[in-house]
């Protein structure tokens, strides 16, 4: 592909990803934060609405405005982000007080069935027949239900996957901010605010499901990712350690790939961009041979990681399932179409009523004709802005409604202790995520702020790729990665529109894409006040 079109297209792309970022900052201002106004209103507190809708947007226009406000931001930042390791350290107790405090909770329909699943695969095999693309985090809890549940019993083995769910919601951001870094580290500082200050602290440390699971191998494929692209871009005629490296990065790049796909089939997006990028734009940046080799190192990768994980689900746990019997895809696009886009408990009864596949499909496809045709054009259209104002206007990720609802129970790892958790401090960390309470409208309120940055992220990010498109830099590594990211993150919008979303939980497997994404563009924002600062 020649210089002027590759240029022109990402012109293009990036353009429609401008777009995209900036109706989703004018969605979240007008939805995200005006919808919890018009709430609060409803239930008589009308001073709440006011703070809510302000304060968000007195922050920023603090920022952009007041000197002051920067300066005793830029000391309080510096602080932190030179105590990193203790920051995280008391993080991760906060987490753990998090999960005690919530304790051994039930869970909602999917997730209470993969425990079920888990406990007896071989018995309870309708729902992995359905739902296959669960059959990973299946044999996860499996193995542990395996390990410890004979001596603790199963309550125990659940919290023993929300500590892991902590472990990895971290261990994404250290590898996240290690690529980054990489790149350019002020864009690594800015990641490391924004990601933990917004996600390491969530209700979602307590609900074993695929989520948490599906955003860590997103982000360990984001860093080899850019890990092999500077290690190429940097020495084209790299020595042997360098190549052997990169090949390893590459096999690694595979199998966590192959993971991804199988924890969820949607989290490999990020992969997938860079196969288009490779296939589109590789030739001009790593020639024709090194392009091919990249891709075939990557597949074999990414076929032992498959293989590895059909053996553990079909040999080890010996799971009873019939993939023949699955849920297909159409059945997704055809929910992702009714009320606000999301689960459909109606359309889901008439598909499992259906038994055979091919008639589950013939009917998923007649039902969207229907639904397309019902909406018309601008019925459509107007559709697909209220899904999107629905799926990417929380800043809390929809915790603790519908499918991410959680049932306090009293129990800890299984053990009673109902007495010690109505304890006041620990009732006080269940109502900073329990929507509806003062202290959650608190917690949304600083979730909002940092949302309402990442968007502003977003936007700066894909600003400047619009604007300077034509490749003038010589720094081509940094160019490829940019490219990566700009097709991940459209390719996860066109998904969520596409298919069944609706809540902000389907965001966080590609929170990875978005969070990164925004530290570079943060990053800009923060250099364009410093340089003005400076004068």
């Amino acid at each position: 592909m020649s210089l002027l079109l590759r240029c022109k297209l990402a012109k293009m792309f990036s353009g429609v990803a401008l777009y995209v970022s900036l109706l989703w900052l004018v969605c979240f201002i007008l939805y995200g934060i005006g919808f919890q106004i018009s709430s609060s209103i409803l239930s008589g507190s009308k001073a709440a609405s006011i703070i809510m809708y302000f304060i968000p947007l007195l922050v920023l226009c603090a920022f952009f405005f007041g000197y002051s406000f920067r300066m005793w931001l830029h000391r309080l930042v510096s602080v932190l982000i030179h105590n990193k390791k203790t920051v995280v350290f008391c993080l991760l107790v906060l987490q753990i007080f998090v999960i005690v405090s919530f304790g051994s909770v039930g869970l909602g329909a999917d997730q209470e069935c993969i425990k079920a699943a888990a406990q007896n695969p071989r018995e309870f095999s309708d729902y992995l027949t359905r739902c296959p693309n669960n059959l990973l985090i299946s044999f996860i809890y499996w193995v542990v239900v395996q390990t410890i549940s004979k001596v603790f019993g199963v309550g125990f083995a659940q919290g023993v996957l929300q500590i892991l769910n902590a472990i990895l919601i971290d261990l994404s951001g250290y590898f996240l901010y290690k690529g980054i870094a990489k790149v350019n580290q002020p864009a690594g500082n800015c990641f490391f605010l924004l990601y933990y200050g917004l996600f390491s602290i969530t209700g979602y440390l307590v609900i074993v499901y695929s989520d948490i699971y599906a955003l860590f191998f997103s982000s360990v494929c984001i860093y080899f990712i850019i890990d092999v692209c500077l290690s190429a871009c940097n020495n084209p005629s790299c020595d042997k350690l360098t190549q052997r490296k990169s090949l390893i990065s590459l096999v690694l790049l595979g199998l966590f790939t192959a993971f991804s796909y199988e924890m969820k089939p949607s989290s490999s997006i990020v992969s997938l961009a860079a196969i288009f990028c490779l296939l589109i734009f590789g030739i001009n940046y790593f020639g024709f041979k090194r392009t091919l080799l990249y891709l075939l190192i990557s597949f074999i990768g990414f076929i032992v990681g498959f293989c590895l994980v059909r053996f553990f689900i079909n040999c080890v746990m010996q799971a009873n399932y019939s993939p023949g019997h699955a849920y297909p895809m159409s059945h997704f696009v055809a929910m992702g179409l009714t009320d606000r886009g999301g689960f459909n408990y109606a359309d889901r009864l008439e598909m499992t009523s259906l038994g055979s596949y091919k008639a589950m499909d013939d009917r998923a496809k007649a039902l969207i004709v229907e639904r397309l045709v019902s909406y018309g054009p601008g019925g459509f259209l107007a559709f697909l802005l209220r899904k999107f104002a629905y799926t990417f206007c929380d800043p809390s990720f929809s915790f603790g409604q519908f499918d991410s609802l959680v049932i306090y129970n009293g129990s800890v790892f299984g053990f009673s202790a109902e007495g010690v958790l109505d304890a006041r401090l620990f009732s006080i960390v269940r109502n900073l995520f329990t929507p509806g309470t003062a202290l959650n409208f608190c917690v949304y309120v600083l979730q909002s702020i940092l949302y309402l940055i990442v968007i502003a992220g977003l936007v700066s990010f894909f600003k400047s790729m619009f604007c300077f498109s034509e490749d003038t830099t010589s720094d081509s590594k940094v160019r490829f990665v940019h490219l990566v990211l700009l097709f991940s993150f459209l390719g996860s919008i066109l998904f969520l529109l596409l298919f069944e979303s609706g809540r902000g939980k389907y965001l966080i497997q590609f929170l990875p894409i978005y969070f990164v994404i925004a530290s570079f563009g943060v990053s800009r924002i923060v250099s364009g006040f410093r340089l003005m600062d400076s004068r």
